[in-house]
């Protein structure tokens, strides 16, 4: 059983349109920032009816707002649901669509940042969380490829 990081977004949706006949579990969060935020949960909870997926949702009440930058709270929720998601199924491991963009784009912070690091960017695989991490589109896609697959394709995403 794989866990499966969805968002609604073009990435997350290409990835569970191409894993949708295995053996995996959708997993979605909502931080109810944005006012549209309600067409990304549309997408996916259709895509994963449609497909007879599972899929495990954390929904943050909007009043819910971080006291300290948002990207390292969000991703501290992110992750800490889909390691319980993961332990309650047994997984063996979670699937990210990290891109050759996003890649590059950490590779450009951590430079910015004066990071003085053996590695910059994103490993494909790591452990985190006592999570088995796998991001297959890391070194494959480019987002613009991502989006022209998703339109042939006809994926349901957030526009």
């Amino acid at each position: 059983m794989k866990l499966l990081a969805v968002s609604g977004g073009v990435d997350s949706m290409l990835l569970a349109h191409k894993y949708r006949n295995k053996n995996v579990i959708l997993a979605y969060v909502n931080y109810n920032v944005r006012k549209d935020t309600h067409i990304d949960q549309k997408i996916v909870e259709e895509f994963a009816k449609k497909n007879q997926l599972k899929l495990e949702k954390l929904i943050l009440k909007k009043s819910i707002k971080p006291n300290r930058n948002f990207e390292n709270w969000a991703r501290e929720i992110r992750y800490d649901f889909f390691k319980k998601i993961y332990q309650k199924y047994n997984c063996s491991q979670l699937l990210i669509a990290h891109h050759k963009d996003d890649f590059l784009e950490t590779c450009l912070m951590q430079k910015e940042k004066n990071k003085d690091k053996l590695f910059y960017g994103i490993k494909k695989k790591t452990t985190f969380k006592n999570m088995k991490i796998n991001r297959p589109f890391l070194f494959k896609y480019w987002k613009t490829e991502i989006y022209d697959l998703a339109k042939k394709m006809n994926i349901p995403l957030v526009v």
